[in-house]
């Protein structure tokens, strides 16, 4: 049986830090500032598994890092 598309196909690190720039370039304006904070906090050339496994476990933590930055930034 094939698997759903989801599961089998792998995103990649630089997939990754581009679905957090489109989420938060009308929180931080600067680009260059938002691009660092992202850098820092997600890994290159990491194998983050597939889609559903990025979306169900490693997107909530790399999400709370960037806002937790962010945060410090802004305030």
């Amino acid at each position: 049986m094939d698997e759903p598309w989801y599961e089998a196909m792998e995103i990649s690190f630089t997939e990754v830090r581009d679905i957090f720039e489109k989420e938060y370039k009308e929180k931080v304006p600067n680009k260059e500032s938002l691009k660092e904070i992202i850098n820092t906090v997600v890994p290159d050339n990491v194998s983050f598994g597939s889609y559903r496994g990025y979306y169900t476990f490693l997107h909530p933590v790399y999400k709370k890092k960037i806002e937790d930055l962010i945060n410090q930034i802004i305030k």
